[in-house]
């Protein structure tokens, strides 16, 4: 259903920006203490440009998935297996951070050459989501919006029903319609 795709796009999208902007921003200042409140006094005119970036911004992130799902794949690792490898690793970082003697699967465990080839794909996805979310915040600038203040609509989209419903209804009316096979 379109409904359920656009949405499920914009939530990813958003919580990619916001992830990414969260990043960005605690490398420049130190994160606040406490969370402002979330208002849902949004107008008309704000929300429909708030889904107009919204849309954007799942472009780039659409965008950015494709790029990274051509990385791995040109490391010669299906994405299967590369996220196969990225959960041993955290296994086993878990296991040394606990410093226990956990048992630790080692069916999956990589062999040295794809553990390089992980790496690699892993540093190039790493730069395609820097330069993803600069593109963000720029597109999000773009389009006459404070990324703070589109973070902070994408939130209250995510914790309140009514502004959800209101934001879906205005996002079918701007999404594109869906190509045919």
């Amino acid at each position: 259903m379109i409904t359920t795709t656009w949405t499920r796009r914009l939530f990813v999208a958003g919580a990619v920006l916001f992830g990414s902007y969260q990043v960005a921003q605690a490398q420049v200042q130190p994160a606040p203490t406490q969370t402002q409140p979330q208002t849902n006094d949004y107008s008309d005119e704000e929300l429909q440009q708030f889904t107009k970036v919204a849309l954007s911004v799942n472009d780039l992130e659409m965008n950015a998935q494709e790029q990274s799902i051509a990385a791995i794949e040109g490391e010669n690792l299906d994405i299967d297996r590369f996220n196969e490898i990225a959960e041993y690793q955290q296994q086993n970082l878990n296991a040394q951070e606990e410093a226990a003697q956990a048992e630790v699967d080692t069916s999956s465990a990589p062999t040295v050459d794809e553990l390089a080839a992980f790496n690699k794909a892993g540093q190039q996805i790493m730069q395609i989501r820097q330069e993803t979310t600069e593109s963000m915040i720029q597109a999000i600038q773009a389009g006459g919006m404070a990324p703070e203040r589109f973070q902070q609509i994408m939130m209250a989209y995510q914790e309140n029903d009514q502004l959800r419903q209101r934001i879906d209804a205005m996002l079918m009316e701007q999404a594109p319609e869906p190509q045919k096979d």
